[in-house]
């Protein structure tokens, strides 16, 4: 997803994977994203960051 920017496409199926995995880890990871999801969707989608300015 990250290096195919295809996170608009995947993002939710991962999501949906995780969720019903048994990986609490990953649970516990797709939780704290899913208060953002705009932003995650974004960032694994787009081709502009502003992680330079930001890191």
């Amino acid at each position: 997803m990250m290096a195919s920017r295809s996170g608009r496409t995947q993002l939710t199926g991962w999501i949906d994977q995780v969720t019903t995995s048994d990986l609490p880890e990953l649970v516990s990871f797709v939780n704290g994203i899913g208060s953002d999801l705009g932003a995650v969707v974004a960032g694994l989608s787009l081709p502009i960051s502003s992680g330079a300015v930001e890191g």
